[in-house]
């Protein structure tokens, strides 16, 4: 079993990644704001590391009325995106871990001013970035932190 730092960069470089697959094959872009206003401080976009994600797809579908809409991130992996009323809100990305079969986990990302600052005053505070920060093109900076007591979060 991996340690949580490396289990951390893991997650938060598989999720960055996915993050820049958030335009889908029809050309539209996962918009992060649900207004007009800003939302720093609050989660934007939630991303579910699943280890079967057909079977996430038919638990959250049926739960949420949720749709969905695969497509592919940069290194060729399998990328969903889930919409909520015609809006996205997230995404699905498939890591299975052989030596935990319960790895299945939500990511948060929380919107912030400025990523490099947010990272910064993190790592001041006592944690760091596992992943990031790093551009992902119409979507802007990202990156992902560790908090001082092992809590990841991704920053938008």
């Amino acid at each position: 079993m991996r340690d949580l730092p490396t289990r951390a960069l893991i997650v938060g470089l598989l999720c960055l990644a996915a993050l820049a697959a958030c335009v889908s094959g029809t050309g539209r872009v996962a918009d992060f704001s649900l207004s007009e206003e800003p939302l720093h401080g609050k989660f934007v976009w939630h991303d579910l590391i699943a280890d079967d994600p057909a079977e996430a797809r038919r638990f959250y579908g049926g739960l949420f009325g949720w749709s969905f809409e695969r497509t592919t991130h940069p290194n060729g992996g399998d990328y969903t995106l889930i919409t909520s009323r015609g809006r996205f809100v997230g995404g699905i990305v498939e890591l299975a871990d052989p030596a935990n079969a319960d790895y299945s986990r939500w990511l948060g990302y929380l919107s912030v001013p400025d990523v490099d600052a947010a990272v910064e005053r993190a790592a001041a505070d006592g944690g760091r970035a596992v992943a990031g920060p790093l551009e992902l093109g119409n979507i802007g900076r990202a990156a992902a932190i560790i908090d001082p007591q092992g809590a990841v979060v991704g920053l938008l």
